[in-house]
């Protein structure tokens, strides 16, 4: 359990870590907001943000890489649920859940990826 709790706080720290690095580089950019480019850059960069989160997750659990990404998923699910019931009560398009759906792919896939890499690291030594 205890191993568990390190890699959800770790995952989410590297996540909030990243997260601040690809806004200031989204930020230095300096595109305009009339064009899709913006929103689209933001969309790459959070699946490989949610990518490298998940690997970080899945390098540190190195066990059980589906079922405990399939928890890192439910704890976005459900932050992203909060938000969107108490703060931002505005219409969600399908566009929103095709986003969350992906971050959320992103997120198994890479823990998936990190165990493997985990065991690989494991298995040479």
């Amino acid at each position: 359990m205890n191993k568990i709790l390190k890699g959800f706080l770790i995952a989410f720290v590297s996540l909030l870590g990243l997260s601040i690095v690809f806004s200031l580089i989204l930020a230095s950019i300096n595109l305009k907001s009339s064009t899709k480019i913006p929103s689209l850059i933001s969309l790459i960069l959070s699946l490989v943000l949610f990518f490298l989160v998940g690997t970080i997750y899945g390098l540190i659990n190195k066990k059980q890489g589906l079922s405990r990404s399939l928890l890192l998923c439910l704890v976005y699910v459900l932050i992203i649920c909060i938000y969107y019931l108490f703060i931002d009560k505005n219409a969600q398009t399908p566009l929103t859940y095709l986003k969350v759906a992906g971050r959320v792919l992103m997120l198994i896939i890479g823990s998936i990826l990190g165990v493997n890499l985990a065991y690989k690291k494991v298995k040479s030594k």
